[in-house]
């Protein structure tokens, strides 16, 4: 299974200027490694999208309304590069 064990997993996965996809809720998300830091958006929904530029504050991302950090062993990643 990909699925992310803790917030420092997921951490430790985008270092490695990984791509992850995720499920939540029945809405796809990507995060991405870019020039500018770290995108993270519902996927397709340009309105959404947040870059940081420090990988653990990537886990201040809201999702409904709950943060990424607080909800990352619920995602059901679809992707996960190394």
């Amino acid at each position: 299974m990909n699925n992310f064990k803790s917030f420092k997993e997921l951490c430790e996965n985008l270092m490695c200027s990984s791509d992850v996809e995720f499920e939540y809720n029945g809405k796809e998300y990507s995060i991405t490694p870019i020039d500018e830091g770290i995108s993270i958006l519902e996927k397709y929904n340009y309105s959404t999208e947040q870059t940081y530029i420090d990988i653990v504050d990537v886990g201040d991302y809201v999702i409904g309304n709950k943060l990424l950090k607080d909800i990352v062993r619920d995602l059901k990643v679809t992707l996960r590069s190394f």
